[in-house]
């Protein structure tokens, strides 16, 4: 089943290689939601993270190879949490949060995530 459809008008000159034009507009034409929410199967079952993807942002192609990334990320942070206690955790071009998201239960402080996504 169709989820939404949506249209991007570009501004951008014809000599511009962007996709999307951050002064273009976006127009949904079909459906009623503004993103997609998934959920990524990282182990921790306790640790349900619904991601919202809206049409402008970037979605990994292949969820499940991502979600073993963030399951090595995990197990990474929680054998060096043993030592060196981790309190705080800066994501750099995060998008929607997916791995920042997904360890904010093993930081003891703060998690900030930082992109330029709208």
């Amino acid at each position: 089943d169709l989820h939404s459809l949506w249209i991007h008008y570009n501004n951008n000159s014809k000599y511009d290689n962007n996709i999307f034009d951050r002064n273009g507009r976006w127009e949904q034409k079909f459906g009623s939601s503004n993103a997609i929410v998934e959920n990524l199967d990282v182990v921790a079952k306790h640790l349900k993270v619904p991601l919202h993807f809206p049409p402008q942002v970037f979605r990994q192609a292949n969820i499940d190879a991502f979600s073993a990334i963030i399951v090595m990320i995990r197990s990474w942070i929680k054998k060096r949490k043993v030592k060196f206690p981790i309190e705080r955790c800066l994501e750099l071009y995060g998008g929607v949060g997916t791995i920042g998201l997904h360890l904010v239960d093993l930081v003891s402080k703060s998690l900030v995530s930082s992109d330029e996504n709208p």
